[in-house]
């Protein structure tokens, strides 16, 4: 389906409900979209205040899904030290259990003209599955119960198309100091002696 509108033309796909957008940058004559013709051979032509453009619809070129990079993490409100350019696997050290603030940003490429992408992550040891993020490029985590966790990443463009491989935060939180085995081997000898 094809629409002219003041900002150029539309093409959207229903079935991928994915929307094209030309505009000059395209070869789209400047000026409001008057009038959309398609001629015998299936070529579109565009009329606009400014000119006349013509489009021969081809089949969209295969595309490389987006891929995901961690892009910061801040543990008490402090940096960690990450590579500028992003990671795809982080490991942290084991975070104590009185103060585990744990802020995580994540970032997703995509090289196609105006692509919108959204984002899932799922946090293994405290979610069941995938859980959709819509946009947002920032996780917070505050309270998480002792034990292992695993977070993962990934970027999804407006066909559906999901990053091959997605980003891993790595990371435990220690139990208190009452839960763990040295505690409760001192207690049990002080209760024996």
């Amino acid at each position: 389906i094809y629409c002219g509108t003041g900002r150029g033309d539309e093409q959207i796909n229903p079935q991928t409900q994915f929307i094209r957008h030309f505009t000059e940058m395209e070869g789209l004559a400047l000026g409001n979209v008057d009038d959309i013709h398609v001629d015998s051979r299936g070529v579109l032509w565009f009329a606009t205040t400014l000119g006349l453009s013509r489009l021969t619809p081809l089949p969209e070129p295969p595309r490389d899904p987006p891929s995901v990079f961690v892009d910061q993490i801040r543990y008490r409100g402090q940096p960690y030290p990450i590579s500028a350019l992003g990671e795809r696997d982080v490991a942290l050290p084991t975070l104590p259990n009185d103060d585990h603030r744990l802020e995580i940003e994540y970032l997703g490429l995509n090289f196609q003209v105006g692509e919108r992408l959204t984002y899932e992550a799922w946090l293994e040891g405290a979610e069941s599955g995938w859980v959709d993020r819509g946009t947002q490029r920032i996780l917070s985590y505050a309270n998480l119960a002792p034990g292992d966790y695993r977070l993962h990443l990934r970027a999804l463009n407006s066909r559906g198309e999901v990053s091959r491989q997605p980003a891993t935060v790595t990371f435990s939180i220690s139990p208190p100091f009452w839960m763990q085995g040295w505690f409760f081997l001192l207690a049990a000898i002080a209760i024996f002696t």
